[in-house]
């Protein structure tokens, strides 16, 4: 596990990511991406580097989206790891990689329109 969702019974809407002792663990933070609709977050993808920055990396990535009932999203947290990516390319490659899991894994597809 790279770290624990802490959240507050009083405060659901302001949970965070507790990414702490991964340096001992070999895990370097790399990334953070954050949703945001309006003012609000509502979704955000952590990632850690764990094979020490290698050309070729592997990242362990904590996911949560935040529930929005008039859209029928629910509240959701996943984790994954992105194997083989290469690092010497732009940060969109592996944040498309993380998107992608997560939809894979929690079987979130896009409906089609009815054009």
């Amino acid at each position: 596990m790279l770290g624990l969702l802490l959240c507050r019974p009083s405060r659901p809407d302001r949970c965070r990511w507790k990414m702490s002792g991964l340096r001992e663990k070999g895990v370097v933070k790399m990334l953070t991406v954050v949703v945001f609709v309006g003012d609000r977050e509502v979704a955000k993808a952590v990632a850690g580097n764990v094979s020490d920055l290698a050309d070729v990396s592997d990242y362990g990535v904590l996911v949560r989206e935040r529930e929005a009932p008039h859209l029928g999203i629910k509240e959701q947290n996943a984790e994954f790891t992105i194997p083989h990516h290469k690092r010497n390319q732009t940060v969109w490659a592996l944040v498309q990689k993380i998107a992608t899991a997560w939809l894979a894994k929690t079987e979130t597809r896009e409906e089609p329109d009815d054009d």
